[in-house]
This record gives C-alpha cells, sequence and structure tokens, in this order.
C-alpha cells in the first residue's frame, strides 16, 4: 500500500500522465491514497491529481467526486493555473 503526502501523491500521478504509462493497479492505488487523505490536498495537489487521471483517460468517479468536494470549498486558494487545469480535466473526463 502506498502511504505518501499528498504533494507525494500528486507528483506521482503527474509523472505517470507525463510518462503516459496507464499502469491500473498502481494508478488504483494512487486513487486509493487519495481518498483516505484527499482532506488534507492542497489546490494545487487537487488539480494535478486529476489533470493526471485526465490526461490518461481514466475515469475514476469516487476520486473525482472526492476532488470536486474538496476543491470546491478551497476555490479561492486556487491559482489561476490550478483552476484552469482543473476545468480542462473535468472537462475532458465529463
Amino acid at each position: 500500500m502506498l502511504e505518501f503526502n499528498p504533494q507525494g501523491i500528486a507528483n506521482m500521478a503527474w509523472a505517470m500522465a507525463k510518462l503516459e504509462c496507464l499502469h491500473q493497479p498502481f494508478l488504483d492505488a494512487i486513487s486509493a491514497q487519495s481518498l483516505r487523505t484527499i482532506s488534507e490536498f492542497c489546490t494545487q495537489n487537487l488539480s494535478n491529481t486529476v489533470w493526471a487521471f485526465a490526461t490518461l483517460l481514466v475515469i475514476d468517479v469516487t476520486l473525482l467526486d472526492a476532488i470536486s468536494s474538496e476543491a470546491l470549498p478551497k476555490i479561492l486558494q486556487a491559482d489561476t493555473q490550478a483552476l484552469a487545469n482543473s476545468l480542462w480535466a473535468f472537462a475532458r473526463l465529463r
């Protein structure tokens, strides 16, 4: 089981997307750890994670719902890049 902090989780998801590495068991582990620690994610972590899953076209409804729920109360803390990346990701995954 993966046990990384939110930045580590987001960075691993981002790296998987940049490498175009669609390894479902590893992405499932990233998702599971994200769900356990989602309340600790900052807006950048949320944005990078959803961007990575969207880039890989991985639709994990439970994770997407959790990211949406966590991002909403933090939306005023997000910079424009994080907002744009998140919006693109959700639009791509519809």
